[in-house]
């Protein structure tokens, strides 16, 4: 700290001045003033901390001195000391804010007590500053994160505001807890309190020398800018930190058996923050191919992937393959799918989403009844929910395989023994369209299969070929409507989809074993 000592009385002024080792006390700087003038411009040069003024002096007296000081800089602390117990000295220093007043002959000990005082307080004021600037920097930097500020240059400005000093580089870091969803659940709110606390000290240990702000980390994802120090290359800082995250995790698994992985952003200026906080979060993708409670370093250039279209030919072969129940086949596909994003440099945890979402499109686009609890919506975004907390390729790959795999069992046990839904399809639709002429061709195309496939899959589901329970179901519309109508022969061959009446007999009668004509004598006796 640096102290300013002001009176005209040369003896006191050199006495407190060379009598007193300010070293003692954490002050390394003395300056000292024959009036107030004089006092006053050594203030603006040098800024000290502490002020020990003598109220009367020529020119500027004291208590003019420690108001102009007081505007200046609210926070400094004056000690005025007057050889006239005035009152009203006392009251004009009380209303201008000075830290202590002390009648003269001073006595040293007294005085060097209040000079502790001062600094004790002053020291709590710039605590509570920096934490104040700290608090509101961070808050800037969550707004940039979230995306909340809509002006991003002004958030980038904001930040450097509320920071003491912006020279040199700053590298951000994006921290994730590991495991977010399932591991803090499993910890008490206390617990979980006493985890934050142990990450706040451990940055206050490892960052204390370099000036740093961090988001909340109750947050999945939280963020810490840090200013380079001096004493550090860029190589050698990144070892620093790879060693701090290494102890940092090694601490909570002992304590909370919790990890966090860190992204670290290339160093450059702060303004340059939305660069440097893109390529922290960029970095952090490295997780889902390799895995939580590691280091991942910005690559130069990066460029997220969020957008993972499968190619047409393997939504066909992963179509045909769930058509047919081939467990291996679907396995190989999906296997493939996820093999090859890994291998895309920048995918990000959207385009592994993106993916998963496409995967399972396919699923339930040839079993729509195993999409129930989905039907409410048809938005394209209506499974992300399912991956909301997964963070490693491997567990988005299991969650899909899982789904498909018991999806194609259902399938495989008919369900219970009722027909699969794509027979189910098509019988429903075989009642509902009978009077109309259908074909083979009619209902593959409500299935969505072929032809060919259509046949083969309807005669060994329902036990009968496609035309025979078409016209048996006929049949029975024709008999319901026989015992319940006058209408004629002919007329009910007509309603029921048949469109020549000869066919209709022959049908009839090999189902039945006699006439349309006979069937109405025999089940509704006096109607001819």
């Amino acid at each position: 700290m640096k102290l300013l000592i002001a009176d005209d009385e040369v003896q006191i002024r050199t006495g407190l001045a060379e009598g007193i080792d300010w070293s003692m006390f954490d002050i390394d700087q003395v300056y000292s003033a024959a009036n107030g003038t004089e006092a006053w411009e050594l203030y603006n040069r040098h800024l000290p901390d502490i002020v020990i003024t003598d109220i009367r002096m020529p020119g500027m007296d004291g208590l003019e001195l420690s108001r102009a000081i007081k505007r200046k800089t609210p926070s400094a602390a004056v000690i005025l000391l007057s050889g006239y117990a005035d009152f009203q000295y006392a009251k004009e220093a009380i209303q201008i804010g000075v830290a202590d007043y002390e009648l003269k002959p001073v006595k040293l000990r007294s005085l060097i007590e209040m000079v502790k005082a001062a600094q004790h307080k002053l020291l709590a004021h710039r605590q509570e500053e920096r934490e104040r600037r700290t608090l509101q920097a961070a808050r800037w930097l969550e707004k940039l994160a979230l995306g909340e500020q809509s002006n991003l240059s002004m958030g980038a400005c904001e930040i450097v505001r509320y920071l003491t000093n912006t020279d040199g580089n700053f590298v951000c870091m994006a921290l994730e807890w590991d495991g977010y969803a399932v591991r803090l659940s499993a910890l008490s709110p206390e617990r979980r309190e006493q985890m934050y606390a142990e990450v706040g000290k451990q940055l206050l240990s490892r960052f204390a020398s370099e000036e740093y702000v961090a988001t909340d980390m109750r947050e999945r994802r939280f963020y810490v800018l840090c200013r380079l120090a001096q004493v550090y290359s860029a190589d050698s800082w990144e070892a620093s930190v790879r060693q701090w995250h290494w102890d940092l995790n090694g601490t909570l698994t002992d304590k909370f058996g919790i990890t966090v992985s860190l992204g670290m952003s290339a160093p450059g200026s702060v303004e340059a923050l939305l660069r440097l906080m893109g390529e922290a979060c960029g970095a952090l993708n490295g997780k889902l191919v390799h895995g939580g409670g590691v280091v991942f370093r910005a690559v130069s250039g990066f460029v997220p992937v969020r957008h993972y279209p499968l190619p047409l030919i393997v939504e066909q072969k992963l179509a045909e393959a769930v058509l047919h129940l081939d467990v291996a086949a679907v396995n190989a596909l999906i296997d493939r799918q996820f093999e090859e994003a890994g291998q895309i440099a920048g995918l990000s945890r959207e385009g592994v989403e993106e993916l998963c979402v496409e995967l399972l499109r396919i699923l339930y686009g040839v079993w729509p009844e195993e999409r129930k609890e989905e039907r409410r919506s048809d938005r394209p975004e209506w499974s992300r929910a399912i991956f909301l907390h997964y963070e490693i390729m491997q567990t988005y790959k299991e969650e899909v395989l899982r789904r498909y795999m018991m999806t194609l069992e259902r399938q495989r046990n008919g369900s219970g023994g009722k027909h699969t839904y794509l027979i189910a399809q098509a019988t429903d639709y075989i009642r509902s369209h009978y009077k109309s002429e259908l074909t083979v061709e009619t209902l593959a195309e409500v299935t969505g299969i072929t032809p060919n496939y259509f046949s083969h899959l309807f005669n060994k589901e329902v036990g009968v070929p496609f035309r025979e329970y078409l016209n048996r179901h006929r049949i029975d519309e024709a008999k319901q409507l026989l015992r319940s109508t006058n209408l004629l022969a002919y007329e009910v061959m007509d309603r029921v989809g048949f469109q020549n009446y000869k066919y209709f007999c022959q049908v009839f009668k090999k189902s039945e074993g006699c006439s349309p004509s006979d069937y109405r004598k025999h089940a509704v006796p006096g109607k001819l």
